[in-house]
């Protein structure tokens, strides 16, 4: 599941960091999604983003998002 939701994360890039960056630069914000996801098996689309959200803002802070379509990527994990 790490690489899927790595792939979702990273083309999304909302701190717009590649391809300067590494690969597992979201790494850590990756981990924590997951564990969102697998800690609430039936969690809302909505609650999930704005959770990637508060992910983002916590390691980032709120005036380096630049993407701010987190229901997108909410809706795009949830698939898997």
């Amino acid at each position: 599941m790490y690489e899927k939701v790595e792939k979702i994360i990273n083309d999304w890039d909302p701190i717009e960091l590649f391809p300067l960056a590494p690969k597992d630069e979201y790494s850590q914000e990756i981990n924590k999604i997951i564990s969102i996801v697998q800690e609430n098996p039936n969690i809302d689309m909505n609650v999930l983003a704005k959770g990637i959200r508060k992910i983002f803002i916590d390691s980032f802070g709120e005036n380096l998002i630049f993407k701010n379509n987190e229901d997108e990527i909410a809706e795009k994990i949830l698939a898997l």
